[in-house]
């Protein structure tokens, strides 16, 4: 019988054997490298967020739990988006109980599969946070006598819960983060040949046009339409000058600067992967060649990206350290409404031309990557 796990020495527990955890900034983007690494996909978390189409341009209304609005600039379906345009097969399965789920990581396990989870922070001991977030990733690589072990993120270390803490972790979900007891069963990884590689990628660019310029998202607004409330809500003035306010601009601050962003509302993750793409190094065989008709015009295109993508994740670490200096007082609220709205402007100039650059480089793919249709006529749009 082959073996399929092995004692850790860190957590005396078994894990699969040969999973290693590499230590990453966004949860999403660290899980998927952490189980394509152990399939035998050699990528970086930068690759994986950009083969994910990872960025987006949300923005929530102020309400009682987020009283100075949110910005989100990760997309919702960012693991679905990767296993699709990397031709994985996958399953995302909302168990009806943690029994069930339970079983299912269990029989993965036995397998020799890990398995990623969503989950709530607030629900893992090791995170001590009282604050929700039911949209959090992470991988279980391992489980002996009800207790799971856990490959999350920033952690170098693996972590040990109890499947009761697994339980409360993944009971929780909300509006934002719909979606108790869930888990993407993954199939196989396919080869990862060139032809693949070179697709993913056009994939991706398209993909990301569409979560940037035209998403579906329901509990945000998006794009334009996120720009014209974000600007309109940065008037201060009128609102209490109590506890919750200065909570509302640390939590702003946070999700654009730190909560597994990378800073820069995750545009520093994507920049990486640009960087990635411009080296042609995204995979351990070059690919530039093969989806583009015009290597030379695509690197002058890459290089623009490079600097647009720069430019907004520098205007929004800007707008961040605003918030928090309102939360702290050392801003007046009038001088902070004029600033955030300078950086806003900047902002959206720099995100429409990431856009358009992203369509600029559809239009250079071969023929047999380009996509008419809905995403063409997009692409026609940005450009005139």
């Amino acid at each position: 019988m082959v073996q399929l796990r092995q004692v850790n020495e860190q957590t005396n527990t078994e894990i699969l054997l040969g999973f290693q955890h590499t230590v990453g900034r966004h949860c999403g983007s660290t899980s998927l490298q952490d189980v394509v690494n152990y399939g035998g996909w050699p990528l970086s978390e930068a690759a994986c967020f950009g083969l994910a189409s990872g960025m987006a341009h949300y923005y929530k209304s102020a309400a009682a739990e987020i009283p100075l609005g949110i910005f989100m600039g990760r997309c919702r379906d960012l693991e679905n988006n990767f296993l699709k345009n990397c031709e994985i097969d996958f399953e995302r399965i909302e168990f009806k109980t943690f029994t069930d789920l339970e079983a299912h990581i269990q029989q993965k396990i036995q397998a020799g599969v890990p398995v990623l989870l969503q989950g709530d922070v607030a629900g893992l001991p090791y995170y001590k946070s009282p604050m929700h977030f039911p949209g959090h990733k992470f991988v279980v690589c391992g489980y002996n006598d009800r207790k799971y072990t856990i490959a999350d993120t920033a952690f170098a270390e693996l972590q040990v819960v109890s499947a009761q803490d697994l339980d409360k972790c993944t009971a929780y979900s909300n509006a934002m983060w719909a979606g108790a007891y869930t888990a993407y069963d993954l199939g196989t990884l396919p080869e990862l040949t060139v032809d693949l590689g070179a697709k993913a990628v056009s994939r991706a660019i398209y993909q990301q046009i569409r979560e940037l310029s035209s998403s579906g998202e329901a509990f945000f607004l998006s794009w334009h339409r996120a720009h014209e409330a974000w600007l309109s809500s940065s008037d201060f003035t009128s609102q209490a000058d109590d506890k919750d306010f200065a909570l509302g601009g640390r939590f702003f601050y946070q999700v654009i600067e730190k909560r597994g962003t990378g800073g820069g509302a995750f545009r520093g993750i994507y920049l990486d992967f640009v960087n990635e793409l411009v080296n042609d190094r995204v995979f351990p065989f070059p690919v530039l060649q093969k989806i583009f008709s015009s290597q030379g015009r695509a690197l002058e295109l890459l290089a623009d990206l490079q600097r647009s993508v720069r430019l907004s994740r520098e205007r929004l670490s800007k707008i961040a350290d605003f918030y928090k200096m309102l939360a702290f007082r050392k801003i007046t609220r009038g001088d902070a409404k004029t600033q955030i709205r300078r950086q806003l402007k900047n902002l959206w100039h720099f995100e429409r031309s990431t856009n358009d650059i992203l369509c600029l480089l559809a239009t250079e793919f071969v023929p047999d990557f380009q996509i008419s249709g809905e995403i063409f006529k997009i692409t026609q749009r940005r450009i005139l």
